[in-house]
């Protein structure tokens, strides 16, 4: 676009003489005629309307309001790209972009490239509750045994905001974390315990441009609801958005855990990164020489149902992640609890598809039973007394600290005949509790103007 206007201004009292030198000055054979102070555009003059005039009458000092054109073309909002084609394609070469007052405040020229739209790209990543198979996601369990396990998302998310630069600059902004860092370019990105998991999500796809982002969260890591994976998925879908080779899910995923597990060191598995990327329910089968996720498609009523019967409760203490990771890494129980938890995907899986969910809070305590056995450090004295207190023949019928374990969210199963009771007693001890909304997207990524 052209900035400087003052060659392609005249006022409509000046002789055709003084237009044809402002022609020949700016080179693009038209200038627009104002009147008034502020300058107000009411027409156009080309080389070409000056030809014909000067045919009829060959006076150069007439004024140029004698010959002008006053039905013009010109546009109002400079980002109506498809209205500015239509004109280049009619030939026009300069387009004027005027003011809702007639003042001139940008020429779009057709022999140059069109600015960049002026966009912001949006990425919502959701959380994720997992039903059973947690532990044999971890490459070190199902490299020799194979490895599966079965979530849900829900409706609380991970929503992040990038905004291109001019330069090489990247900005990033923690909402929740109240952190705002700079780096000159990718180059300068350090790890130093301050929003690493952006950084490093950043750092692995190199993008050749300099941006701002913005992040927030429903829930911050260290719930068990999987907010780390949708942090780092959804930095990586606003910046694979505008990269020109697109990731698939499989690899946004894959690289959300090698932001997290490889990059920054931290243990644990696959489960949490290909749940918030593909969204819905998942089965999810882990192998050493391939992974997949396999949507359950399930019908309106069963899922409308599980909302009604799961309900999340905070513990208010963060679970222990990477710790109880590093203790149980070579655990000689291991072998033994991952066989019994991949059978009890396989019944979760087998009632889901049956349209059945009378049988889950039993099986949902299993896996909790099995994790417990493990390592005594995945309870502690208040999680074991909200288990002892919530989970009664008329309150739930199951329960499961949801993450690695020692704290995070606790995920109650809850029959419909009881759960007026349960939420009254939930109040009764002051417990922070949510319904479950499921999410069927997964990683949602968009575009909106600025």
């Amino acid at each position: 676009m052209i900035k400087n206007f003052k060659n392609f201004l005249i006022d409509r009292n000046v002789s055709l003489k003084s237009a044809m030198k402002q022609i020949q000055k700016n080179k693009k054979n038209i200038v627009f005629i104002t009147e008034g102070k502020k300058q107000r555009v009411i027409a156009s003059l080309t080389d070409g309307d000056l030809r014909r005039s000067l045919i009829k009458n060959s006076n150069l000092e007439r004024k140029v309001y004698t010959c002008f054109n006053r039905k013009f073309k010109f546009i109002i909002d400079s980002k109506d790209r498809e209205k500015i084609l239509k004109l280049f394609d009619q030939d026009y070469k300069l387009i004027p972009i005027l003011s809702k007052d007639g003042r001139l405040i940008d020429l779009i020229d057709q022999l140059k490239p069109l600015d960049e739209k002026k966009i912001i790209v949006r990425a919502r990543s959701p959380a994720r509750i997992s039903l059973a198979g947690g532990g044999t996601d971890i490459t070190k369990f199902f490299f020799d045994q194979g490895g599966n396990g079965i979530s849900f998302t829900i409706n609380k998310y991970c929503n992040v905001h990038l905004v291109k630069r001019d330069d090489k600059k990247i900005i990033i902004n923690s909402d929740d974390y109240n952190k705002r860092v700079e780096f000159k370019s990718l180059k300068d990105i350090k790890y130093n315990g301050t929003l690493d998991i952006i950084k490093s999500s950043i750092y692995l796809l190199k993008p050749n441009f300099g941006f701002e982002i913005f992040v927030e969260t429903d829930v911050k890591p260290g719930s068990g609801l999987g907010g780390s994976a949708s942090v780092s998925s959804a930095v990586i879908g606003v910046i694979n958005y505008l990269q020109n080779r697109k990731l698939s899910k499989y690899e946004i995923a894959e690289l959300a855990f090698q932001a997290e597990r490889i990059e920054l060191g931290i243990l644990g598995g696959w489960q949490d990164q290909y749940s918030t990327v593909f969204g819905g329910c998942n089965i999810m089968e882990f192998q050493k020489d391939k992974n997949l996720v396999q949507n359950l498609i399930l019908p309106n009523n069963v899922t409308d149902e599980l909302e009604r019967r799961l309900i999340i409760c905070n513990t208010k203490i963060p679970h222990r992640g990477s710790a109880l990771q590093l203790k149980n890494k070579n655990n000689s129980k291991l072998s033994n609890y991952g066989k019994k938890l991949k059978k009890i995907v396989n019944e979760i899986r087998a009632e889901l598809l049956k349209g059945k969910t009378d049988n889950l809070g039993e099986l949902i305590q299993n896996t909790w039973e099995i994790k417990k056995k493990l390592d005594k450090g995945m309870t502690n004295k208040k999680i074991k007394n909200m288990e002892k207190k919530l989970c009664k023949s008329d309150l739930a019928s199951g329960c499961r600290l949801l993450g690695t374990g020692g704290g995070g969210y606790m995920l109650f199963y809850v029959k419909p005949k009881d759960r007026f009771n349960f939420v009254n007693k939930l109040k009764k001890m002051k417990i922070e509790y949510s319904n479950i909304q499921f999410d069927q997207e997964g990683l949602k990524v968009w575009e909106a103007d600025l």
